[in-house]
Formats: C-alpha cells, sequence, structure tokens
C-alpha cells in the first residue's frame, strides 16, 4: 500500500528564485516535495525513471532547475537523499530528480571558464579596408623611412619629409595611406594605432588628423623669440653668438641676417656692448671676428 507524500510549500525569499517562480507562472504554482529512500524513489501515480527525466530536459530548462533544487537542498537540509519537484498545483505530471544529478548540475556550472574578451587580431586601419586590400603598385620597394616619435621635429616637416621618401611613387595618396605608420613610432605610433577604425577617409584627412595632434611638436623660432636669447652672466661672448647664431637658422621669417646680428649685439652682457653694438657688422663671421 502506497502511502501518501505530504507536499511542502516552499517560500521563495530570495530575487533569483522569485523570478523562476515568474517564469514559470502560467504552468501553475511551484511546490516542492521531499521523499526519503535510499536506492530509488518511490513514486506511486507519477512519472518517474528516465521518461520523467526527458520530460524535465524537454519543458523546463536547466538553469532554472538548477537554481530550484538548490534551494530546495540548503532549505532541506542534509537528511533528504532524492527531492522532487512539482509543477503546477497538484496536478499534471510529477518529475523526479536525484540528488546526484543536481549535484552533476552544480558541478558542471562551477567548471565553467569564462574568458575575458580580447580585441581582435585582425588589421584594422583607420582608413578603408578596401585600400588595405590593394596590392603594392608594381616595382615598389618600401624605403627606409624617417621616423617621427611626436617629441620632437615639425609634424609639416615629416609629413613632407615621407611624400618624398616616396619617390616616384609619391601620387598615390593610397600608397601614402598605407605606409604612413612605417615613419612613425613611440608615442606618434601609439596615436596611429588607436585611431578608430576606418574613421580616416582620405590622405588630405590623415594628414589634417596629425597636424591636430602634433602640432606642438616643434618650438617655433621668430625674430621675437630671438630678443629673448641673452648671454647668460658667465657664458663666454663667443659660445653665445654661436649659439643664437645657431638659434637664427631656424628662424622661418624672411628676415635679413644683418638684423639678426643687431639683435644679437644688442643681447649681450653690457661690458661688451660698448665695443660692438656701435660698429656697423652685417654678418655673423664678421661679429666672431670683431669679439
Amino acid at each position: 500500500m502506497g502511502l501518501d507524500r505530504p507536499e511542502v510549500s516552499v517560500n521563495v525569499e530570495d530575487a533569483m528564485a522569485e523570478e523562476l517562480v515568474e517564469d514559470r507562472a502560467e504552468t501553475g504554482s511551484l511546490d516542492v516535495v521531499g521523499e526519503v529512500g535510499a536506492e530509488e524513489v518511490v513514486d506511486n501515480g507519477g512519472v518517474g525513471g528516465a521518461d520523467a527525466v526527458g520530460e524535465v530536459e524537454e519543458s523546463v530548462d536547466l538553469d532554472g532547475w538548477m537554481m530550484m533544487m538548490t534551494m530546495m537542498m540548503m532549505r532541506g537540509g542534509t537528511g533528504s537523499v532524492h527531492q522532487r519537484a512539482v509543477l503546477g498545483e497538484n496536478a499534471g505530471p510529477q518529475v523526479v530528480v536525484t540528488l546526484a544529478e543536481v549535484q552533476a548540475l552544480l558541478q558542471r556550472e562551477k567548471t565553467k571558464t569564462t574568458f575575458p574578451s580580447l580585441p581582435s587580431l585582425d588589421i584594422q586601419p583607420p582608413y578603408p579596408m578596401a585600400i588595405l586590400q590593394m596590392p603594392y603598385p608594381e616595382g615598389y620597394t618600401p624605403p627606409k623611412f624617417t621616423k617621427f616619435d611626436g617629441k620632437e621635429g615639425n609634424a609639416q616637416e615629416h609629413v613632407v619629409r615621407f611624400i618624398e621618401t616616396l619617390g616616384a611613387f609619391s601620387g598615390d595618396t593610397n600608397l601614402r595611406l598605407r605606409e604612413f605608420s612605417k615613419s612613425l613610432t613611440n608615442r606618434a605610433y601609439t596615436w596611429y594605432v588607436n585611431l578608430t577604425p576606418y574613421f580616416v577617409t582620405s590622405w588630405e584627412d590623415m594628414v589634417s588628423h596629425f597636424y591636430a595632434k602634433f602640432f606642438q611638436t616643434c618650438k617655433k623660432i621668430t625674430s621675437l623669440s630671438l630678443v629673448k636669447e641673452t648671454q647668460g652672466p658667465s657664458e663666454d661672448i663667443i659660445d653665445y653668438i654661436r649659439r643664437f647664431q645657431d638659434c637664427a637658422v631656424d628662424c622661418l621669417e624672411p628676415v635679413e641676417e644683418e638684423y639678426l646680428v643687431e639683435i644679437c649685439t644688442t643681447r649681450l652682457l653690457r661690458e661688451y656692448q660698448p665695443f660692438l653694438v656701435n660698429v656697423k657688422i652685417q654678418t655673423f663671421a664678421a661679429l666672431l671676428e670683431a669679439a
């Protein structure tokens, strides 16, 4: 004679279980029945064994069952060898799930390895992919480019030198886009590889972004900035004149050498000025000789 098993309703308290109950709302209430058995689960009037397990896989997702069975084990203690879940309010098919099956599900979840997403190893240039897929011009051999590091030098000068280095192929703007990264190093190359893929539309667009980034990498020398180049208190007069001349070479303004010499003599120490300021000197060579 089979014994009736009391059904024990589980109070669902945590958020995850509440979500599970809501997901199953259309099929009825969710009850849990505890059973005791050493080797087999006695199921009077229900559906058990392999057929029942198959029915679970078809009607209930494993993640939902795993959460529910975990709750059952935590609330049911260690005295229960088997656990059974019932879908519906005292009606419908009953499903038997063993403790060993639940433990296997939990172990499988624990052993799942989640790897962090890695950046794509495929080349994603800042210019259109179609340009990267183009073959190199016939007869082209990559030259040795002068490197620009983003710290020293003039960005505009670098672009001009880069184009000139391409020689007979300098007119190919698509080739310029493909080869430009080879002329960059250090922080300039870091800037290049961090550009948004396919963001640059043309060679002119690349140059515009390049100038906008590295416009401060070169100190611009003007006649006004040369006025600030004064002789130091302990600096030899010959050393000062040569230092000033070296700075004056980088002056891009159309200034006559005679005017630059005049600036140099007015920035000498006071003790030297009476001997050179009032003397008509037109070149730095003559100034060095007079000093």
